[in-house]
């Protein structure tokens, strides 16, 4: 098989990985031109046999999904001789993926020109260290499942298998990170170990900072600061998220047909449509019931509401914005064409393969021989980090964007934020906030753009520079930074950047080894107006469809689950450029439609809709042939526990565990098959048994019988959970307006040792007058002219929304 070229050929990846984050991660590295060989055992990789399965064959869709354009290997390693193989297989690779921290260590110390990355389920210390794990119990631990789902019912797990697709993408930014600081520095950061808890938790600090900012915790149903909301029209399902900013509730009315609520005083401000958002939602819906879908998405774009359809695998398959931009890849394989996904981001201008099928076991041809000048010694890390000395310009606001570029910061990359003087980060939160559940003991201060916990949380180790971009010698500052700028990251609309004259085209003249970076929702074609925001895209991407009751429609995650999804992907193509950079000597102009990207966390699901036409029904946390698998109530109000027993083993020594032993003869549970056609009548069962345990009491006994079980974690207990604790996940930083506080990290731990935060996220223009001199040369004549036109300001001029 000819290996594709791209930013990362001539690279070697070995993938010894039976872990779905490992072969996500080196599934990355293939797409963009490296040799990437999966090293499977006898039998082949259990990825192999996990579902969904393809009807015809019954080969696994999943690891179709995770391992095209990959080579395979088959090595016995449980034998002195294949050991050796393996161990001459690795030495001749730059880049090592392991499931194991004992196998990790030894290639680490027997290849020592490898980078070498470690995926496991849990960290290989503390009170969890043993636990198992499954997509239910990690989004149960990151307090995902405590705000998903409806006030009084069971919270709900979302869909697919979430968090290893992060934990795949955590792993993927630590080893490029680690191979672009080698280049940079001649450093060796050790191995570097990601797990897929931690790798949960990091998609839902904004639950931690909420609580220790004010001690609020978000409930099931998401944040009432928000105003999200299903919509049903006469033939399909939208979700809507309404902006506070001036006639959004109007035209929502308008397009509804519903004039009398415009002045209705339930929703006379917005504060008040937040406060009565449910009442707001059941009587717009009930104007709904013979508007045709794509009627309402029309009217409802054309006013310049931010809705989206709810789409389903099927209706992704014919799209015409999808189709127009090639998303759907056709595979030649001996038994014919096949579907596979696009790639997670496009690189205008150089060569991405997602065309090559999934190796069947053993295929491999040899890996290129390395000669012995190619073997670097190892360098001890230092205080150097990977990106020290690279410099990033983020056009970004709210999540997605913002958290893409702390991850570049906290690899070493100085950030420079840019804000208007009334155009601040939406996350700063409003100049005169009505709901003070983000900011310090409930109080908004004088500065509240400067106290807002979801600001503070995603900006650490930033500078933050004051710029109107509506005004011309704002751009011209921007072109007098570039020369020393490496990144530029925004999430504008599409287009936006070339208007400002500011696009990659433009910014490349000034200097060629600038790359940029564009997040629009979808990207361009046919559907390219469409604004895309967290709940929206997760519409768009066919992820909110499956999240939902049997009897409701569809929920959604209770947060914007997709906006962290986008941060990922944003920090893996700024690292991937970058290396792109060292190889090419020049930059390179990414364009991450998030909508697409997001799509490949869900693919073997796509997939199984497109191969088997397989189109299952919204069943809270019911999974394909497995019982018990769900949330059941613990002891006290609104508590609960999830559990699941994938064999009988696990079955048995639950039965045990509740003492509920007469259920082990129960004909209705003898077998696993048994189980899942009677998994409602199991549910009941097990609730009344689970009711009276305290939910991490039974956790931990469930867990040291061997059965997957977690409590269901609220923000607090996440801020509090022992495992976190003991493997230093929070840092404490202090702010200058809001205070001294323990904010949450992140999944990036090399050598052992995490990397932490150094700094607190900046205030409004802090660091104006610091980074236009430093990095854009003005004079202090030149900074008072700015400030005299109103081009910079030292505090916000109008209330952001």
């Amino acid at each position: 098989m000819t290996t594709a070229s791209g930013l990362l050929s001539g690279l070697v990846v070995l993938d010894c990985s039976d872990h779905v984050s490992g072969q996500f991660a080196s599934r990355l590295f293939a797409d963009h031109g490296a040799h990437v060989c999966l090293v499977e055992p006898p039998g082949g990789s259990p990825i192999r046999t996990l579902p969904p399965l393809r009807r015809s064959d019954g080969s696994s869709l999943l690891f179709w999904h995770l391992n095209g354009g990959k080579q395979s290997r088959v090595i016995d390693r449980t034998n002195d001789a294949g050991r050796r193989e393996f161990e001459a297989l690795a030495c001749r690779a730059d880049v090592l993926i392991c499931a194991n921290h004992e196998v990790a260590k030894q290639m680490a110390q027997s290849c020592p020109r490898a980078m070498v990355g470690v995926v496991t389920d849990f960290a290989p210390d503390g009170p969890y260290a043993h636990w198992k794990g499954c997509e239910l119990i990690f989004q149960a631990l990151s307090g995902s499942m405590y705000i998903t789902g409806i006030p009084g019912r069971e919270p709900l797990y979302g869909v697919g298998r979430r968090t290893f697709y992060s934990a795949g993408l955590w792993l993927y930014i630590s080893l490029m990170a680690q191979l672009i600081g080698h280049k940079r520095h001649g450093h060796s950061y050790g191995v570097a170990e990601v797990n897929v808890h931690e790798a949960a938790c990091a998609m839902e600090e904004n639950f931690t900072m909420r609580w220790a900012y004010s001690g609020q915790l978000m409930l099931r149903g998401g944040d009432p600061s928000r105003a999200v909301c299903t919509l049903r029209a006469h033939d399909g399902w939208a979700i809507l998220f309404l902006r506070s900013t001036s006639g959004q509730w109007r035209a929502l009315c308008e397009v509804a047909d519903a004039p009398h609520l415009i002045n209705d005083p339930r929703f006379a401000n917005f504060g008040l449509i937040q406060k009565n958002w449910n009442e707001a939602t059941r009587e717009i819906n009930e104007r709904l019931d013979n508007m045709p879908l794509s009627q309402l998405i029309a009217a409802a774009e054309k006013v310049d509401l931010v809705i989206a359809a709810v789409e389903t695998a099927a209706s992704l398959r014919t799209e015409d914005h999808l189709n127009h931009r090639g998303f759907w890849q056709q595979v030649n394989t001996t038994g014919g064409v096949r579907c596979a996904l696009g790639p997670l981001f496009g690189i205008k201008g150089t060569t991405i393969r997602r065309d090559a099928p999934a190796p069947e076991p053993g295929t491999a041809a040899q890996l290129p021989n390395r000669n012995a000048a190619d073997v670097r010694p190892v360098v001890a890390a230092g205080d150097v980090l990977p990106l020290e000395g690279l410099s990033v310009i983020d056009f970004t606001t709210a999540w997605a964007g913002p958290m893409s570029t702390k991850i570049l910061a906290q690899l070493g990359a100085t950030v420079v934020k840019i804000e208007g003087p009334a155009w601040l980060d939406s996350w700063r939160g409003p100049l005169k906030p009505n709901k003070l559940e983000q900011y310090p003991d409930g109080l908004a201060g004088a500065r509240p753009y400067d106290r807002c916990a979801r600001f503070n949380a995603q900006n650490h180790d930033k500078h933050d520079v004051c710029l109107d971009l509506k005004a011309p010698e704002a751009r011209d500052v921007i072109r007098r930074m570039l020369p020393k700028i490496d990144v530029v990251v925004a999430n504008f609309r599409p287009g936006a950047l070339a208007r400002l004259g500011l696009d990659h085209h433009a910014a490349a003249k000034i200097n060629p080894q600038v790359s940029l970076i564009e997040m629009p929702a979808v990207g361009e074609g046919p559907f390219e107006h469409r604004i895309g925001l967290g709940p929206t895209m997760e519409a768009m991407a066919g992820i909110a469809d499956r999240i939902g009751y049997a009897d409701s429609g569809p929920l959604g995650s209770g947060t914007s689950y997709l906006d962290p999804m986008g941060a990922l992907h944003g920090a893996s193509a700024a690292l991937t450029v970058l290396y792109g950079r060292l190889m090419q000597g020049r930059g390179f102009h990414v364009e991450l439609a998030q909508r697409e990207a997001a799509m490949h966390w869900i693919g073997e699901i796509l997939l199984d809709a497109i191969e088997n036409d397989h189109l299952p029904l919204r069943d809270g946390n019911a999974v394909d042939g497995l019982a018990p698998h769900n949330a059941y109530p613990a002891a006290g109000e609104d508590e609960w526990i999830c559990i699941a027993a994938f064999d009988d083993r696990q079955w048995s020594a639950l039965c045990q565990t509740l003492c509920c032993n007469e259920l082990l003869a129960d004909a209705r549970f003898l077998d696993a098959n048994c189980r899942y056609q009677h998994r409602h009548e199991l549910d009941v069962l097990l609730g009344h048994l689970t009711r009276k345990h305290d939910k991490h009491d039974l956790a931990v006994k469930l867990q040291e019988a061997g059965v997957p079980a977690a409590p269901v974690v609220n923000g607090r207990e996440l801020f509090n959970d022992p495992q976190l604790r003991s493997r230093g996940w929070f840092t404490q930083l202090t702010h200058p307006q809001a205070g001294t506080h323990d904010y949450a990290g992140l999944p990036l731990v090399f050598a052992g040792s995490r990397l932490k935060p150094r700094r607190a996220s900046p205030c409004f223009g802090e660091h104006t007058r610091h980074v236009l001199t430093t990095m854009a040369g003005l004079s202090e004549e030149e900074l008072e002219t700015l400030a005299e036109k109103g081009v910079t300001a030292e505090s916000p001029r109008l209330s952001a929304s």
